[in-house]
C-alpha cells in the first residue's frame, strides 16, 4: 500500500524520541535510581512494554514505593542524571535537522509540543542550533513529565480553524493528545513507543523522519523544487 500524501499548513512536533533520540539516556538514567533502591534494573525492551504516561504511573510500574521516595524526589533525581547522560549518548535523530529545514524552506509553520521542562528543551534547540525553525515552544513550566494534553488543547483553540495540522510523535499518548486536539497524526517508530502499537493507531507510521518529505506538501514541493532548479 502507497504512503499517502497530505498538505499540512502547521506541523507540531513532539521533542523526545521524536526529534530527540534520548531512549538509551532516559534507561540509564532511570537505572541510578532503581539501583539505588535496590529495584530490578530496566533494558530496552522492558523499557517499551512499560513507559507510560503520566509518567508518574511509570515510575509506579518499576516498583517504586512513594512512601520511601516520593515521586518529586524521584523525578528530580532522573532530571539531574538525564542531564548528565544525555549529553553522553542522547543526539538528534538521524534526518531531523533537514526534515526541519525543509519544511521551513516550504513555509511550513513549525512549533515544539513536548511535556519537557521548557528552560531544559529551549537549551537542547539552542545548542543543536535548530531554534530558529520553530514558530512556539510548548512545553512544561516543571520537570514532572505530565501530559502535554492540556498544552495541546489550549494551543488549538487559539488556531484558525480552516488550518490543516499534523502533530508529529513516537508514542501512543502522542496519538492521544493529537484525537483529542482534532488533528492528524503521525507516528515515528524511532522512540520511545514500540512499532506493532503505534501501527494498531489510525496515524500514518514511518521508520525514518526523512520520508515526511515525501508524505507532507507534495504541491508546495513541486512549487520549491522547481524554484531550486531554477536558482541552481
Amino acid at each position: 500500500m502507497s504512503t499517502p500524501t497530505v498538505n499540512y499548513d502547521y506541523l507540531l512536533w513532539d521533542w523526545n524520541g521524536t526529534l530527540y533520540n534520548d531512549v538509551d539516556a532516559s534507561i540509564k538514567s532511570i537505572n541510578i535510581s532503581l539501583k539505588e533502591y535496590n529495584l530490578p534494573l530496566l533494558d530496552k525492551e522492558r523499557y517499551m512494554e512499560i513507559f507510560c504516561f503520566p509518567v508518574e504511573e511509570y515510575y509506579k510500574k518499576l516498583g517504586f514505593d512513594f512512601e520511601v521516595a516520593s515521586y518529586d524526589m524521584l523525578a528530580k533525581d532522573f532530571i539531574r542524571n538525564f542531564l548528565i547522560e544525555s549529553k553522553k549518548s542522547a543526539f538528534l535523530q538521524d534526518g531531523a535537522k533537514e526534515v526541519l529545514r525543509h519544511f521551513h524552506a516550504l513555509g511550513i509553520k513549525q512549533s515544539i509540543l513536548s511535556a519537557s521542562e521548557k528552560d531544559i528543551l529551549t537549551e537542547r534547540l539552542v545548542f543543536y542550533g535548530i531554534d530558529g525553525y520553530f514558530e512556539e515552544i510548548l512545553a512544561l513550566d516543571n520537570i514532572y513529565a505530565e501530559s502535554k494534553l492540556d498544552l495541546g488543547l489550549n494551543w488549538i483553540s487559539k488556531q484558525n480553524g480552516d488550518k490543516k495540522i499534523a502533530l508529529i510523535g513516537d508514542s501512543p499518548h502522542d496519538y492521544e493528545v493529537a484525537s483529542a486536539m482534532g488533528i492528524d497524526c503521525i507516528l515515528f517508530t524511532g522512540g520511545h513507543g514500540k512499532k506493532p502499537e503505534l501501527e494498531l493507531k489510525d496515524a500514518i507510521v514511518i521508520d525514518d523522519l526523512r520520508q515526511l518529505k515525501e508524505i507532507i506538501n507534495t504541491e508546495k514541493q513541486s512549487a520549491y523544487s522547481k524554484i531550486a532548479q531554477v536558482m541552481t
